[in-house]
């Protein structure tokens, strides 16, 4: 499956966005290719560091 999520637009609605779900989280948006979701989901064990 191929998606596209991009982070936060700088439109009207933001700012009541980042109040109901905290700027900090909206900060916080990781794009790794979708790696985190198949490792959290057992799919894929956890890359070797």
């Amino acid at each position: 499956m191929n998606a596209v999520c991009p982070g936060p637009v700088e439109t009207p609605v933001l700012g009541d966005f980042e109040e109901s779900m905290g700027k900090e989280n909206l900060d916080a948006l990781v794009a790794d290719g979708g790696i985190s979701g198949a490792v959290l989901t057992g799919m894929i064990p956890p890359p070797e560091i």
